[in-house]
């Protein structure tokens, strides 16, 4: 089982093809983790990803949305008319474009963000709470190496 412990484990020997393999391994385990805590809300992991976006920023057009989470326009549009079929976004035209949409959340949908954010950062919390102060600085300073140039 690959743990955060396992990915500090990693030895200088460790090919970068095997680190990858359990990098991925353990981010897959934590994507089922999410999916399960988040099986009740009926949303997609796109859509997920859409609701958490939108809870740090109202009125964004699709666009923004599409480029900034790295979907597709038609993955966008198709998870939009979801999340308005569930009263969770509404979608306005831009002041001055007939053709430009604005997209928000609903109070529903806003209250709907807030558990969601609450669940991953326990689940979060839960996939850490094994690691001590030493080992989180570790594991931040190599994700950090890693993913931010």
């Amino acid at each position: 089982m690959t743990t955060y412990k396992g990915l500090i484990a990693i030895s200088r020997n460790t090919t970068s093809e095997t680190t990858v393999n359990m990098m991925r391994q353990f981010v897959g385990r934590v994507d089922k983790q999410m999916l399960f805590q988040f099986r009740e809300v009926k949303l997609t992991p796109k859509e997920l990803k859409i609701l958490e976006y939108l809870r740090c920023g109202d009125n964004v057009q699709p666009k923004e949305l599409s480029r900034n989470l790295v979907l597709e326009s038609y993955e966008i549009s198709r998870a939009l008319k979801n999340m308005k079929g569930q009263g969770i976004i509404n979608m306005a035209n831009r002041p001055g474009s007939k053709k430009d949409k604005l997209v928000a959340l609903t109070p529903k949908g806003l209250l709907l963000a807030k558990e969601v954010c609450r669940k991953a950062r326990n689940l979060h919390e839960n996939a850490l709470h094994n690691l001590n102060d030493s080992e989180y600085k570790i594991l931040n300073t190599l994700l950090g190496k890693i993913f931010l140039p």
